[in-house]
């Protein structure tokens, strides 16, 4: 899937958020970064995201986006209302990492 699908189909997953292509661009850079440091904890084999991976690519991008204004909070509660949100570490958990040996 190339970037432009991606940012097509984060837009298209959002659609109740005005979210511009600039935004979403920035999101799915931030994401790949994640993603790759993940998969590739030792020796980063390549620079983009493998195909396998794109729709999880996606999803973290739109995690990261929705987290805005409340990074570094662990828990809310307000008036009896609790919010909980899902981790990036959840999205990441479910990639396996790539075998290879610390440098």
């Amino acid at each position: 899937m190339t970037n432009d699908e991606k940012v097509e189909k984060m837009i298209t997953m959002m659609n109740d958020i005005a979210l511009d292509e600039e935004t979403a661009i920035v999101y799915l850079d931030l994401a790949k970064e994640k993603l790759l440091n993940h998969i590739y904890p030792f020796e980063r084999k390549t620079n983009e995201v493998p195909c396998r991976y794109d729709y999880q690519h996606i999803e973290l991008a739109i995690a990261l986006y929705n987290l805005q204004g409340v990074e570094g909070q662990s828990s809310h509660s307000e008036n009896g209302v609790s919010r909980s949100y899902r981790s990036t570490e959840e999205i990441l958990r479910a990639i396996p990492k790539h075998a290879g040996f610390p440098l």
